[in-house]
């Protein structure tokens, strides 16, 4: 049992990373053992879990297309010490690099995913080991054709969809 003040710690720390899309942030808050789940089925996303390494790996590839995801936190419930267990819903904006955007205009380019994360830590509470993403289905829709389009124009494969 950590105390609920290193649990929040530690998944503010993730959200951080997330919102300033540093993978190395993500590395540092997270296990080596650490693996994502996501959710619900309608998103497409249910793929088996993503470990640390993968999602790591996405990210620093996200960095060429987006410079922020500006996560905003709309609410957080109270640590449950006795499963080292953090449930955080949030909201998000990402700000595509304007060489990614070229003359587009900005609506062609929204990606506003809402999430409820819950993070599962380890003994320590320092590290994320788990972490349940229950994504917004009507948001996710819109990922695949924004991000496909931007690793177009950089020349390569979204993440994700590695075949």
């Amino acid at each position: 049992m950590a105390p609920s003040d290193v649990l929040l710690k530690s998944a503010k720390a993730y959200l951080n990373a997330l919102s300033t899309v540093d993978s190395n942030g993500l590395a540092a808050a997270t296990s080596e053992a650490f693996h994502v789940t996501l959710g619900p089925h309608s998103t497409g996303l249910t793929e088996e879990s993503i470990s640390r390494d993968t999602l790591t790996q996405r990210f620093a590839g996200l960095k060429a297309v987006i410079s922020s995801m500006n996560v905003k936190i709309e609410k957080e419930w109270p640590p449950n010490e006795a499963s080292n267990q953090v449930t955080i819903w949030t909201t998000a904006n990402a700000d595509f690099r304007p060489e990614i955007v070229g003359d587009d205009g900005r609506d062609e380019w929204v990606f506003k995913p809402e999430t409820v994360f819950i993070f599962t830590m380890d003994e320590s509470g320092e590290k994320i080991t788990h972490l349940f993403e229950f994504q917004d289905s009507l948001a996710v829709q819109n990922m695949n054709a924004v991000f496909g389009k931007a690793m177009e124009r950089l020349g390569q494969v979204a993440p994700g969809n590695e075949q």
